[in-house]
């Protein structure tokens, strides 16, 4: 399975992004799991020019619940919007809605209410392939303070669509107290992400498995069953992490064992070669180099991977 990262490295996205006046801040949860109290993880951060931000931001609160907040800032006015599950989606569906709407005309979508009593307004105009969303935060009692709106660039539209996804995932604990509860959590994704984006997690889930098979957990039923004790209630992006460690370490495992078959038949084809060498040695050399030069692509790419995600988490620690 090729390795897909979600996002570039975090240094070079932040080069990019600030070009684009949007400052990633992708966080990955550690080892250790989210305690109460322990704050905010950082999403994304978007300007509007010089006058305004906005930022995305998971929070955990003290009695362990959690919400995705969006703060808005344009001097003097500001503050954020808490989202729960269902208010994300929400947005979430409507930003998708946007992509497919009517060019040149405003498109209007209904308040969203949101927990502490403000309103998300939004509306945008799709131009051919760019989009002008206006982002407004509102009063839900209408004349409490001034409403604060923040106009996104067309070009930050695709960063924020992704910033979306990757705060929801965030936000995500894993539920696998059972096979059965694990496939309804499971299914649950498949209607809220795509597949792609869903990728990271599915690699990761099946090098968990296999890392229970190198530690001789034969059967299949029971390599599912350490899974599930290894996932559940873990954030979605630190199964995510545990399982691209485990890929890498299997590549490791697998780079040495597949030199030693190739180094192995190398020394068998310079002892025939005076005589010729069999064709199914010659064969196999091929084939074994091609398994070797395979693994170690396969292990650059996911060690890149698995450090970008360590660096995201001491940038941010």
């Amino acid at each position: 399975m090729s390795p897909r990262a979600t996002f570039p490295n975090f240094r070079s996205l932040s080069g990019f992004c600030a070009r684009a006046g949007v400052v990633f801040l992708l966080v990955v949860l550690g080892l250790s799991e989210a305690r109460a109290g322990s704050g905010f993880k950082d999403i994304a951060f978007f300007n509007e020019g010089t006058v305004a931000t906005l930022g995305i931001a998971v929070e955990y609160k003290p009695d362990g619940s959690r919400s995705i907040n969006v703060r808005f800032n344009r001097t003097p006015y500001g503050g954020p919007l808490f989202f729960h599950g269902e208010e994300w989606k929400v947005f979430s569906d409507n930003l998708a809605r946007v992509k497919g709407g009517p060019e040149g005309v405003e498109q209007k979508f209904a308040d969203l209410d949101t927990p502490g009593g403000s309103l998300l307004r939004m509306s945008a105009v799709r131009q051919q392939s760019e989009i002008s969303l206006t982002l407004i935060r509102q009063s839900a009692k209408g004349d409490s303070y001034p409403s604060v709106p923040f106009h996104l660039a067309p070009v930050d539209f695709e960063n924020l669509l992704k910033a979306v996804v990757e705060a929801a995932k965030a936000n995500i604990i894993v539920s696998a107290a059972s096979a059965s509860e694990f496939a309804r959590f499971r299914g649950d994704l498949g209607t809220r992400f795509t597949p792609e984006q869903l990728q990271d997690f599915d690699t990761a889930i099946t090098e968990l498995q296999l890392d229970a098979m190198h530690r001789d957990i034969a059967t299949a039923a029971d390599r599912e069953a350490d899974m599930l004790a290894v996932t559940n209630r873990k954030t979605f992006p630190n199964v995510v992490l545990l399982g691209w460690r485990a890929r890498k370490a299997r590549l490791l495992r697998e780079i040495p064992e597949a030199r030693q078959l190739l180094d192995h038949d190398a020394e068998e084809a310079a002892k025939t070669a005076a005589t010729g060498t069999p064709e199914s040695v010659t064969r196999r050399l091929a084939s074994e180099k091609e398994v070797l030069a395979k693994l170690k692509r396969d292990f650059a790419d996911t060690n890149r991977h698995v450090t970008e995600l360590a660096e995201v988490i001491t940038s941010l620690h």
